[in-house]
């Protein structure tokens, strides 16, 4: 995507995987802990809060800015424990995943029972843990979240406690029968 900056000319930007703009000018590269977030229609990057523009077939609209704001990312740190055991998990996958159905995702990395997730944008999220714990074929599932609201400061210390899944034991009826299943 090639945008023309007011200011710096023409700058050539990508999308990464969280849908944010990265600035690929080799003089303009964004610096660690920034990121570019799309602006929506009528100036707010929640696309939560953004209004529908209709374009109907053929027609010719002008005036249509794409914007680009730049924005200082955040850090979420913590621990993830073991809600058996009391001690700090061994393993575990985290994300930081958004309260409202839009918005990026952030995953992490766990280290000793620690992690850091960053690059992450100001927001409300469930920061969720879950783990595969136990040997060979005596594994058990476990999980646990926490509701985080990052805002203009990094966030240390948030924790997570995985507790085991339960099992539910139970039957599925369905009444008639779908189309396109083979009769007996």
């Amino acid at each position: 995507l090639r945008l023309r900056d007011s200011m710096a000319g023409e700058r050539t930007f990508s999308f990464d995987s969280h849908g944010l703009a990265i600035d690929t000018a080799s003089t303009n590269l964004a610096k660690p802990g920034e990121a570019y977030v799309p602006v929506y229609y009528p100036g707010t990057a929640d696309p939560q809060s953004a209004s529908r523009i209709d374009v109907r077939p053929g027609a010719d609209v002008r005036g249509i800015d794409f914007i680009l704001a730049g924005v200082t990312t955040r850090k979420v740190r913590g621990a993830v424990f073991n809600g058996v055991t009391g001690q700090p998990a061994d393993t575990a996958n985290v994300q930081l995943v958004p309260r409202s159905s839009v918005g990026n995702t952030f995953s992490g990395f766990l280290n000793q029972g620690k992690f850091e997730v960053s690059g992450v944008l100001p927001g409300s999220y469930f920061l969720v843990a879950n783990a595969r714990v136990g040997p060979g074929n005596d594994v058990r599932i476990m999980g646990g979240r926490t509701a985080v609201d990052v805002g203009y400061s990094d966030l240390d210390n948030i924790n997570v406690t995985l507790q085991p899944a339960i099992d539910v034991a139970g039957s599925v009826t369905v009444e008639g029968r779908p189309e396109g299943l083979p009769s007996d």
